[in-house]
């Protein structure tokens, strides 16, 4: 249980579990359990990352990756803040990587988007579910390219069971120099 505030991450760190099922970080408190910060990289596999149910009050209630973001083999849950992006805020200029990875009941609760991921920067999914998630604007994942432009790839993801208040309970994007941002394979 992580009680004490989040871990920033600074350097290269990477952690890896023994599974899912045995290895589990908690957040104990409206904080996120990792920051990875302009250009740190955290690499994560092997273990589940939960929220307690209390929103935190900046985007990422589970993470906020500023550098480079690389998961596998894990599960997102129960992530859940007032800003955007329930589980994971992936900013500008950021990289994310996901690789059979679960992100389920995570929320963005008010006026929040990306009830699961909110994406400013590029993405890539592999093998990723997205369940039980919800926002205000886009229940799963949220795209916005302000300036630096974002991206988002997804490649055999299931997307299921997500809800939103207004709009697009599965995806959003939203470019505002009108390109495309997003690849569905």
């Amino acid at each position: 249980r992580l009680n004490l505030g989040e871990l920033q991450v600074s350097g290269d760190l990477e952690i890896i579990g023994l599974g899912v099922g045995l290895t589990a970080i908690v957040s104990d408190g409206a904080h996120r359990p990792f920051d990875v910060l302009p250009g740190a990289r955290l690499r994560l596999g092997g273990a589940s990352l939960s929220g307690n149910g209390d929103p935190i009050a900046s985007s990422g209630a589970l993470l906020r990756n500023a550098g480079e973001l690389q998961l596998a083999d894990a599960l997102l849950q129960n992530g859940s803040t007032s800003g955007d992006g329930g589980a994971i805020a992936n900013e500008s200029g950021a990289t994310l990587g996901m690789a059979r990875v679960a992100l389920i009941g995570n929320r963005a609760i008010g006026s929040g988007q990306g009830g699961a991921i909110i994406n400013r920067g590029h993405a890539t999914l592999e093998n990723v579910l997205l369940t039980g998630n919800s926002a205000n604007i886009a229940g799963a994942i949220m795209t916005r390219s302000i300036g630096a432009g974002a991206s988002l790839s997804m490649s055999h993801c299931t997307v299921v069971g997500n809800r939103s208040l207004s709009t697009s309970a599965a995806f959003s994007s939203l470019d505002y120099n009108g390109a495309p941002i997003a690849t569905l394979r």
